[in-house]
C-alpha cells in the first residue's frame, strides 16, 4: 500500500512522485476535483522543461475533461516545445523522448482515486 505525504507518493528515484492521491469517493461525486488535481500535477511536471507553447496545457485540460471519466490509462509527454497527450503511446512518444509517462487513473482498495505515473 503506497503512503502519501501531502497527497504525493514520492519515488526513491530523482524522477519525482510516482503517484498522486486524488479524492476519495464515487467518481460522479468527485470527478471535478479529480480532474483538477490531475491537471495540477501535469502543470507541476512541466516546470523547468516547457519553454514554448505553454498553451498546450489548455488543450491538455480540455482533453482531461473530455476523456477522463473514471478508470483510464493515457500517455503524456513533455518537451521544450510543449506537451502531447493521447490514449495511444505511438501518438505521443515521437515528440517526447525523454519526459514520457504512462498515466493510470484508478481507485485503490480504500476508495481513493490515484493517478500513477510510470516513466517510459
Amino acid at each position: 500500500m503506497p503512503s502519501f505525504k501531502n497527497g504525493i507518493q514520492t519515488s526513491p528515484s530523482a524522477n519525482g512522485p510516482t503517484a498522486i492521491r486524488l479524492v476519495n469517493g464515487e467518481w460522479d461525486d468527485c470527478q471535478l476535483s479529480n480532474r483538477a488535481l490531475l491537471f495540477g500535477e501535469l502543470v507541476r511536471r512541466t516546470e523547468g522543461v516547457v519553454k514554448a507553447y505553454h498553451s498546450d496545457l489548455y488543450h491538455d485540460a480540455e482533453w482531461i475533461t473530455e476523456n477522463i471519466s473514471g478508470p483510464t490509462v493515457f500517455f503524456w509527454g513533455i518537451h521544450e516545445s510543449g506537451t502531447h497527450l493521447s490514449m495511444e503511446p505511438e501518438a505521443t512518444h515521437p515528440y517526447c523522448r525523454s519526459d514520457f509517462w504512462r498515466v493510470e487513473v484508478r481507485q485503490d482498495d480504500r476508495g481513493w482515486w490515484i493517478a500513477e505515473f510510470t516513466e517510459l
